[in-house]
């Protein structure tokens, strides 16, 4: 079955941006972690009506090559210049007519330079396609380097310098848009192909999960991919989207699974499931590979404490992966990855887990089963605040809400929430060690890791 086609709004926010650097006469860097759909984006601002919709008229004088690094056997000037060159004809057939005619004279531009295996001649060949090109009516080019990172790792510096060279005698015509897993910088030591990365660094975007319109649409693509009988519910398509965090390889692979297994978008245990599901742990591995030790040890502490390691996790944020709570906290993208962070912990699983979807808390390997909506109410409150103190009044207003009019233990409110408290302790507790801290001032803490 065919695929819903993809509208000229996706992933708008992106690609708006890219248009206006671009159409300034600047080159950047698309950045996202693995599965994060760079691709995907790279593609469509490559699709000539992408341009139109966000420039109108304006867009006619603006060619967008797609180039596609996987393609490369090697990284040398000769293969990267003649992958550069076997894009521009195929961007500009798609092109206003008076492009469309030098279409023939490009083709043999990149005919000779595959033939060639002089890297200097394959660069004239590149500099002269590009000046054919401009002087067709077309004002400015952008080339995009999708999967660009192994380029940059492995490519002689100067072959990346000399993408800058090209561009620096075509000064606001001709940019790059490169799109990477990483940033450059964290690629490889930027002093090794300064030129180039001046100019590509110069502004990152980060490729974050969807937006809820883009989430939806993708849903719905996807049924229609694998034939869903009928389309997801309100509340299905919500759990998706909750469970994913709308990350684009994990929403992927959570809607085929559903495929063969629909009853599992209602199960009340989604998150448990899909973490042990043996096509989404390699989707987290993409993620999890594409930081840094940096962002690997923020998040390890976002989920344990709910605060990153170090200062605030900007990189984290822009990427999306992390969200800030309006308590000032912090919670990872997907609760989903954030059970994957959960078992990367370096010394093993932290001592508390809170399991809402089964009713349960996790204490190192004992599980604690036997809670109700009061206990279920108090816990979540301490483990949201983890390490942090929650006052008396935060929690009786919690165990209000839970009881419902129906009291388990006699007495006034402040009474009755200590019993809870008393009771919740025992059972969180062990002869070993206190998790859940009474202090003077009447408050109550759940510890962090190392008693913090």
């Amino acid at each position: 079955m065919s695929d819903l086609p993809i509208p000229v709004t996706f992933r708008k926010d992106i690609v708006r941006k890219v248009l206006d650097i671009v159409t300034g006469g600047d080159s950047c860097s698309l950045v996202g972690v693995g599965s994060s759909g760079k691709s995907n984006v790279a593609r469509h601002l490559a699709r000539p009506d992408v341009p139109r919709y966000y420039l109108g008229d304006a867009a006619s004088s603006l060619l967008v090559a797609y180039v596609d690094c996987q393609k490369l056997v090697d990284s040398s000037a000769q293969a990267l210049h003649t992958l550069i060159l076997e894009a521009l004809p195929r961007a500009a057939k798609q092109a206003k007519p008076e492009t469309a005619a030098v279409c023939p004279q490009l083709e043999s531009f990149w005919e000779q330079a595959a033939e060639s295996a002089s890297p200097d001649r394959a660069r004239r060949l590149l500099e002269n396609a590009l000046d054919a090109v401009l002087g067709a009516g077309i004002a400015q080019i952008g080339v995009i380097l999708d999967d660009f990172d192994p380029v940059v790792r492995s490519a002689d510096g100067r072959t990346l310098n000399s993408l800058r060279a090209v561009r620096d005698e075509r000064k606001a015509r001709v940019m790059y848009v490169t799109v990477t897993r990483r940033e450059l910088g964290f690629l490889r030591d930027e002093r090794e192909f300064q030129d180039f990365y001046e100019i590509a660094a110069a502004t990152t975007i980060a490729v974050g999960p969807y937006d809820e319109d883009d989430a939806s649409f993708m849903i719905d693509r996807l049924c229609a991919r694998w034939g869903f009988a009928q389309r997801l519910s309100d509340d299905e398509r919500d759990r998706v989207m909750h469970a994913t965090g709308r990350h684009a390889g994990l929403l992927l692979e959570t809607v085929r699974a559903a495929r063969h297994d629909r009853a599992l978008l209602s199960a009340p245990d989604l998150v448990e499931r899909l973490r042990r599901h043996k096509d989404i742990a390699p989707e987290c591995d993409k993620i999890w590979e594409s930081l840094d030790e940096a962002e690997m040890a923020d998040l390890r502490a976002v989920v344990t404490q709910g605060w990153p390691a170090g200062d605030e996790p900007r990189p984290l944020l822009k990427k999306g992966l992390l969200r800030r709570r309006l308590d000032g906290a912090y919670d990872v993208f997907s609760p989903v990855f954030a059970e994957y962070v959960w078992d990367h912990l370096p010394n093993g699983r932290y001592a508390i887990k809170f399991l809402p979807d089964q009713r349960a808390v996790r204490v190192y390997d004992r599980v604690v089963k036997d809670l109700d909506d009061v206990d279920m109410a108090l816990f979540g409150r301490l483990y949201e605040r983890r390490g942090r103190r929650v006052d008396a009044k935060d929690l009786i207003d919690r165990m209000l809400t839970a009881e419902r009019s129906q009291h388990r233990f006699p007495g006034p409110p402040y009474q009755r929430m200590m019993s809870h408290m008393a009771e919740l302790k025992r059972k969180i507790d062990s002869a070993a060690q206190a998790y859940i801290l009474a202090e003077a001032d009447g408050s109550y803490r759940l510890i962090g890791p190392d008693g913090a």
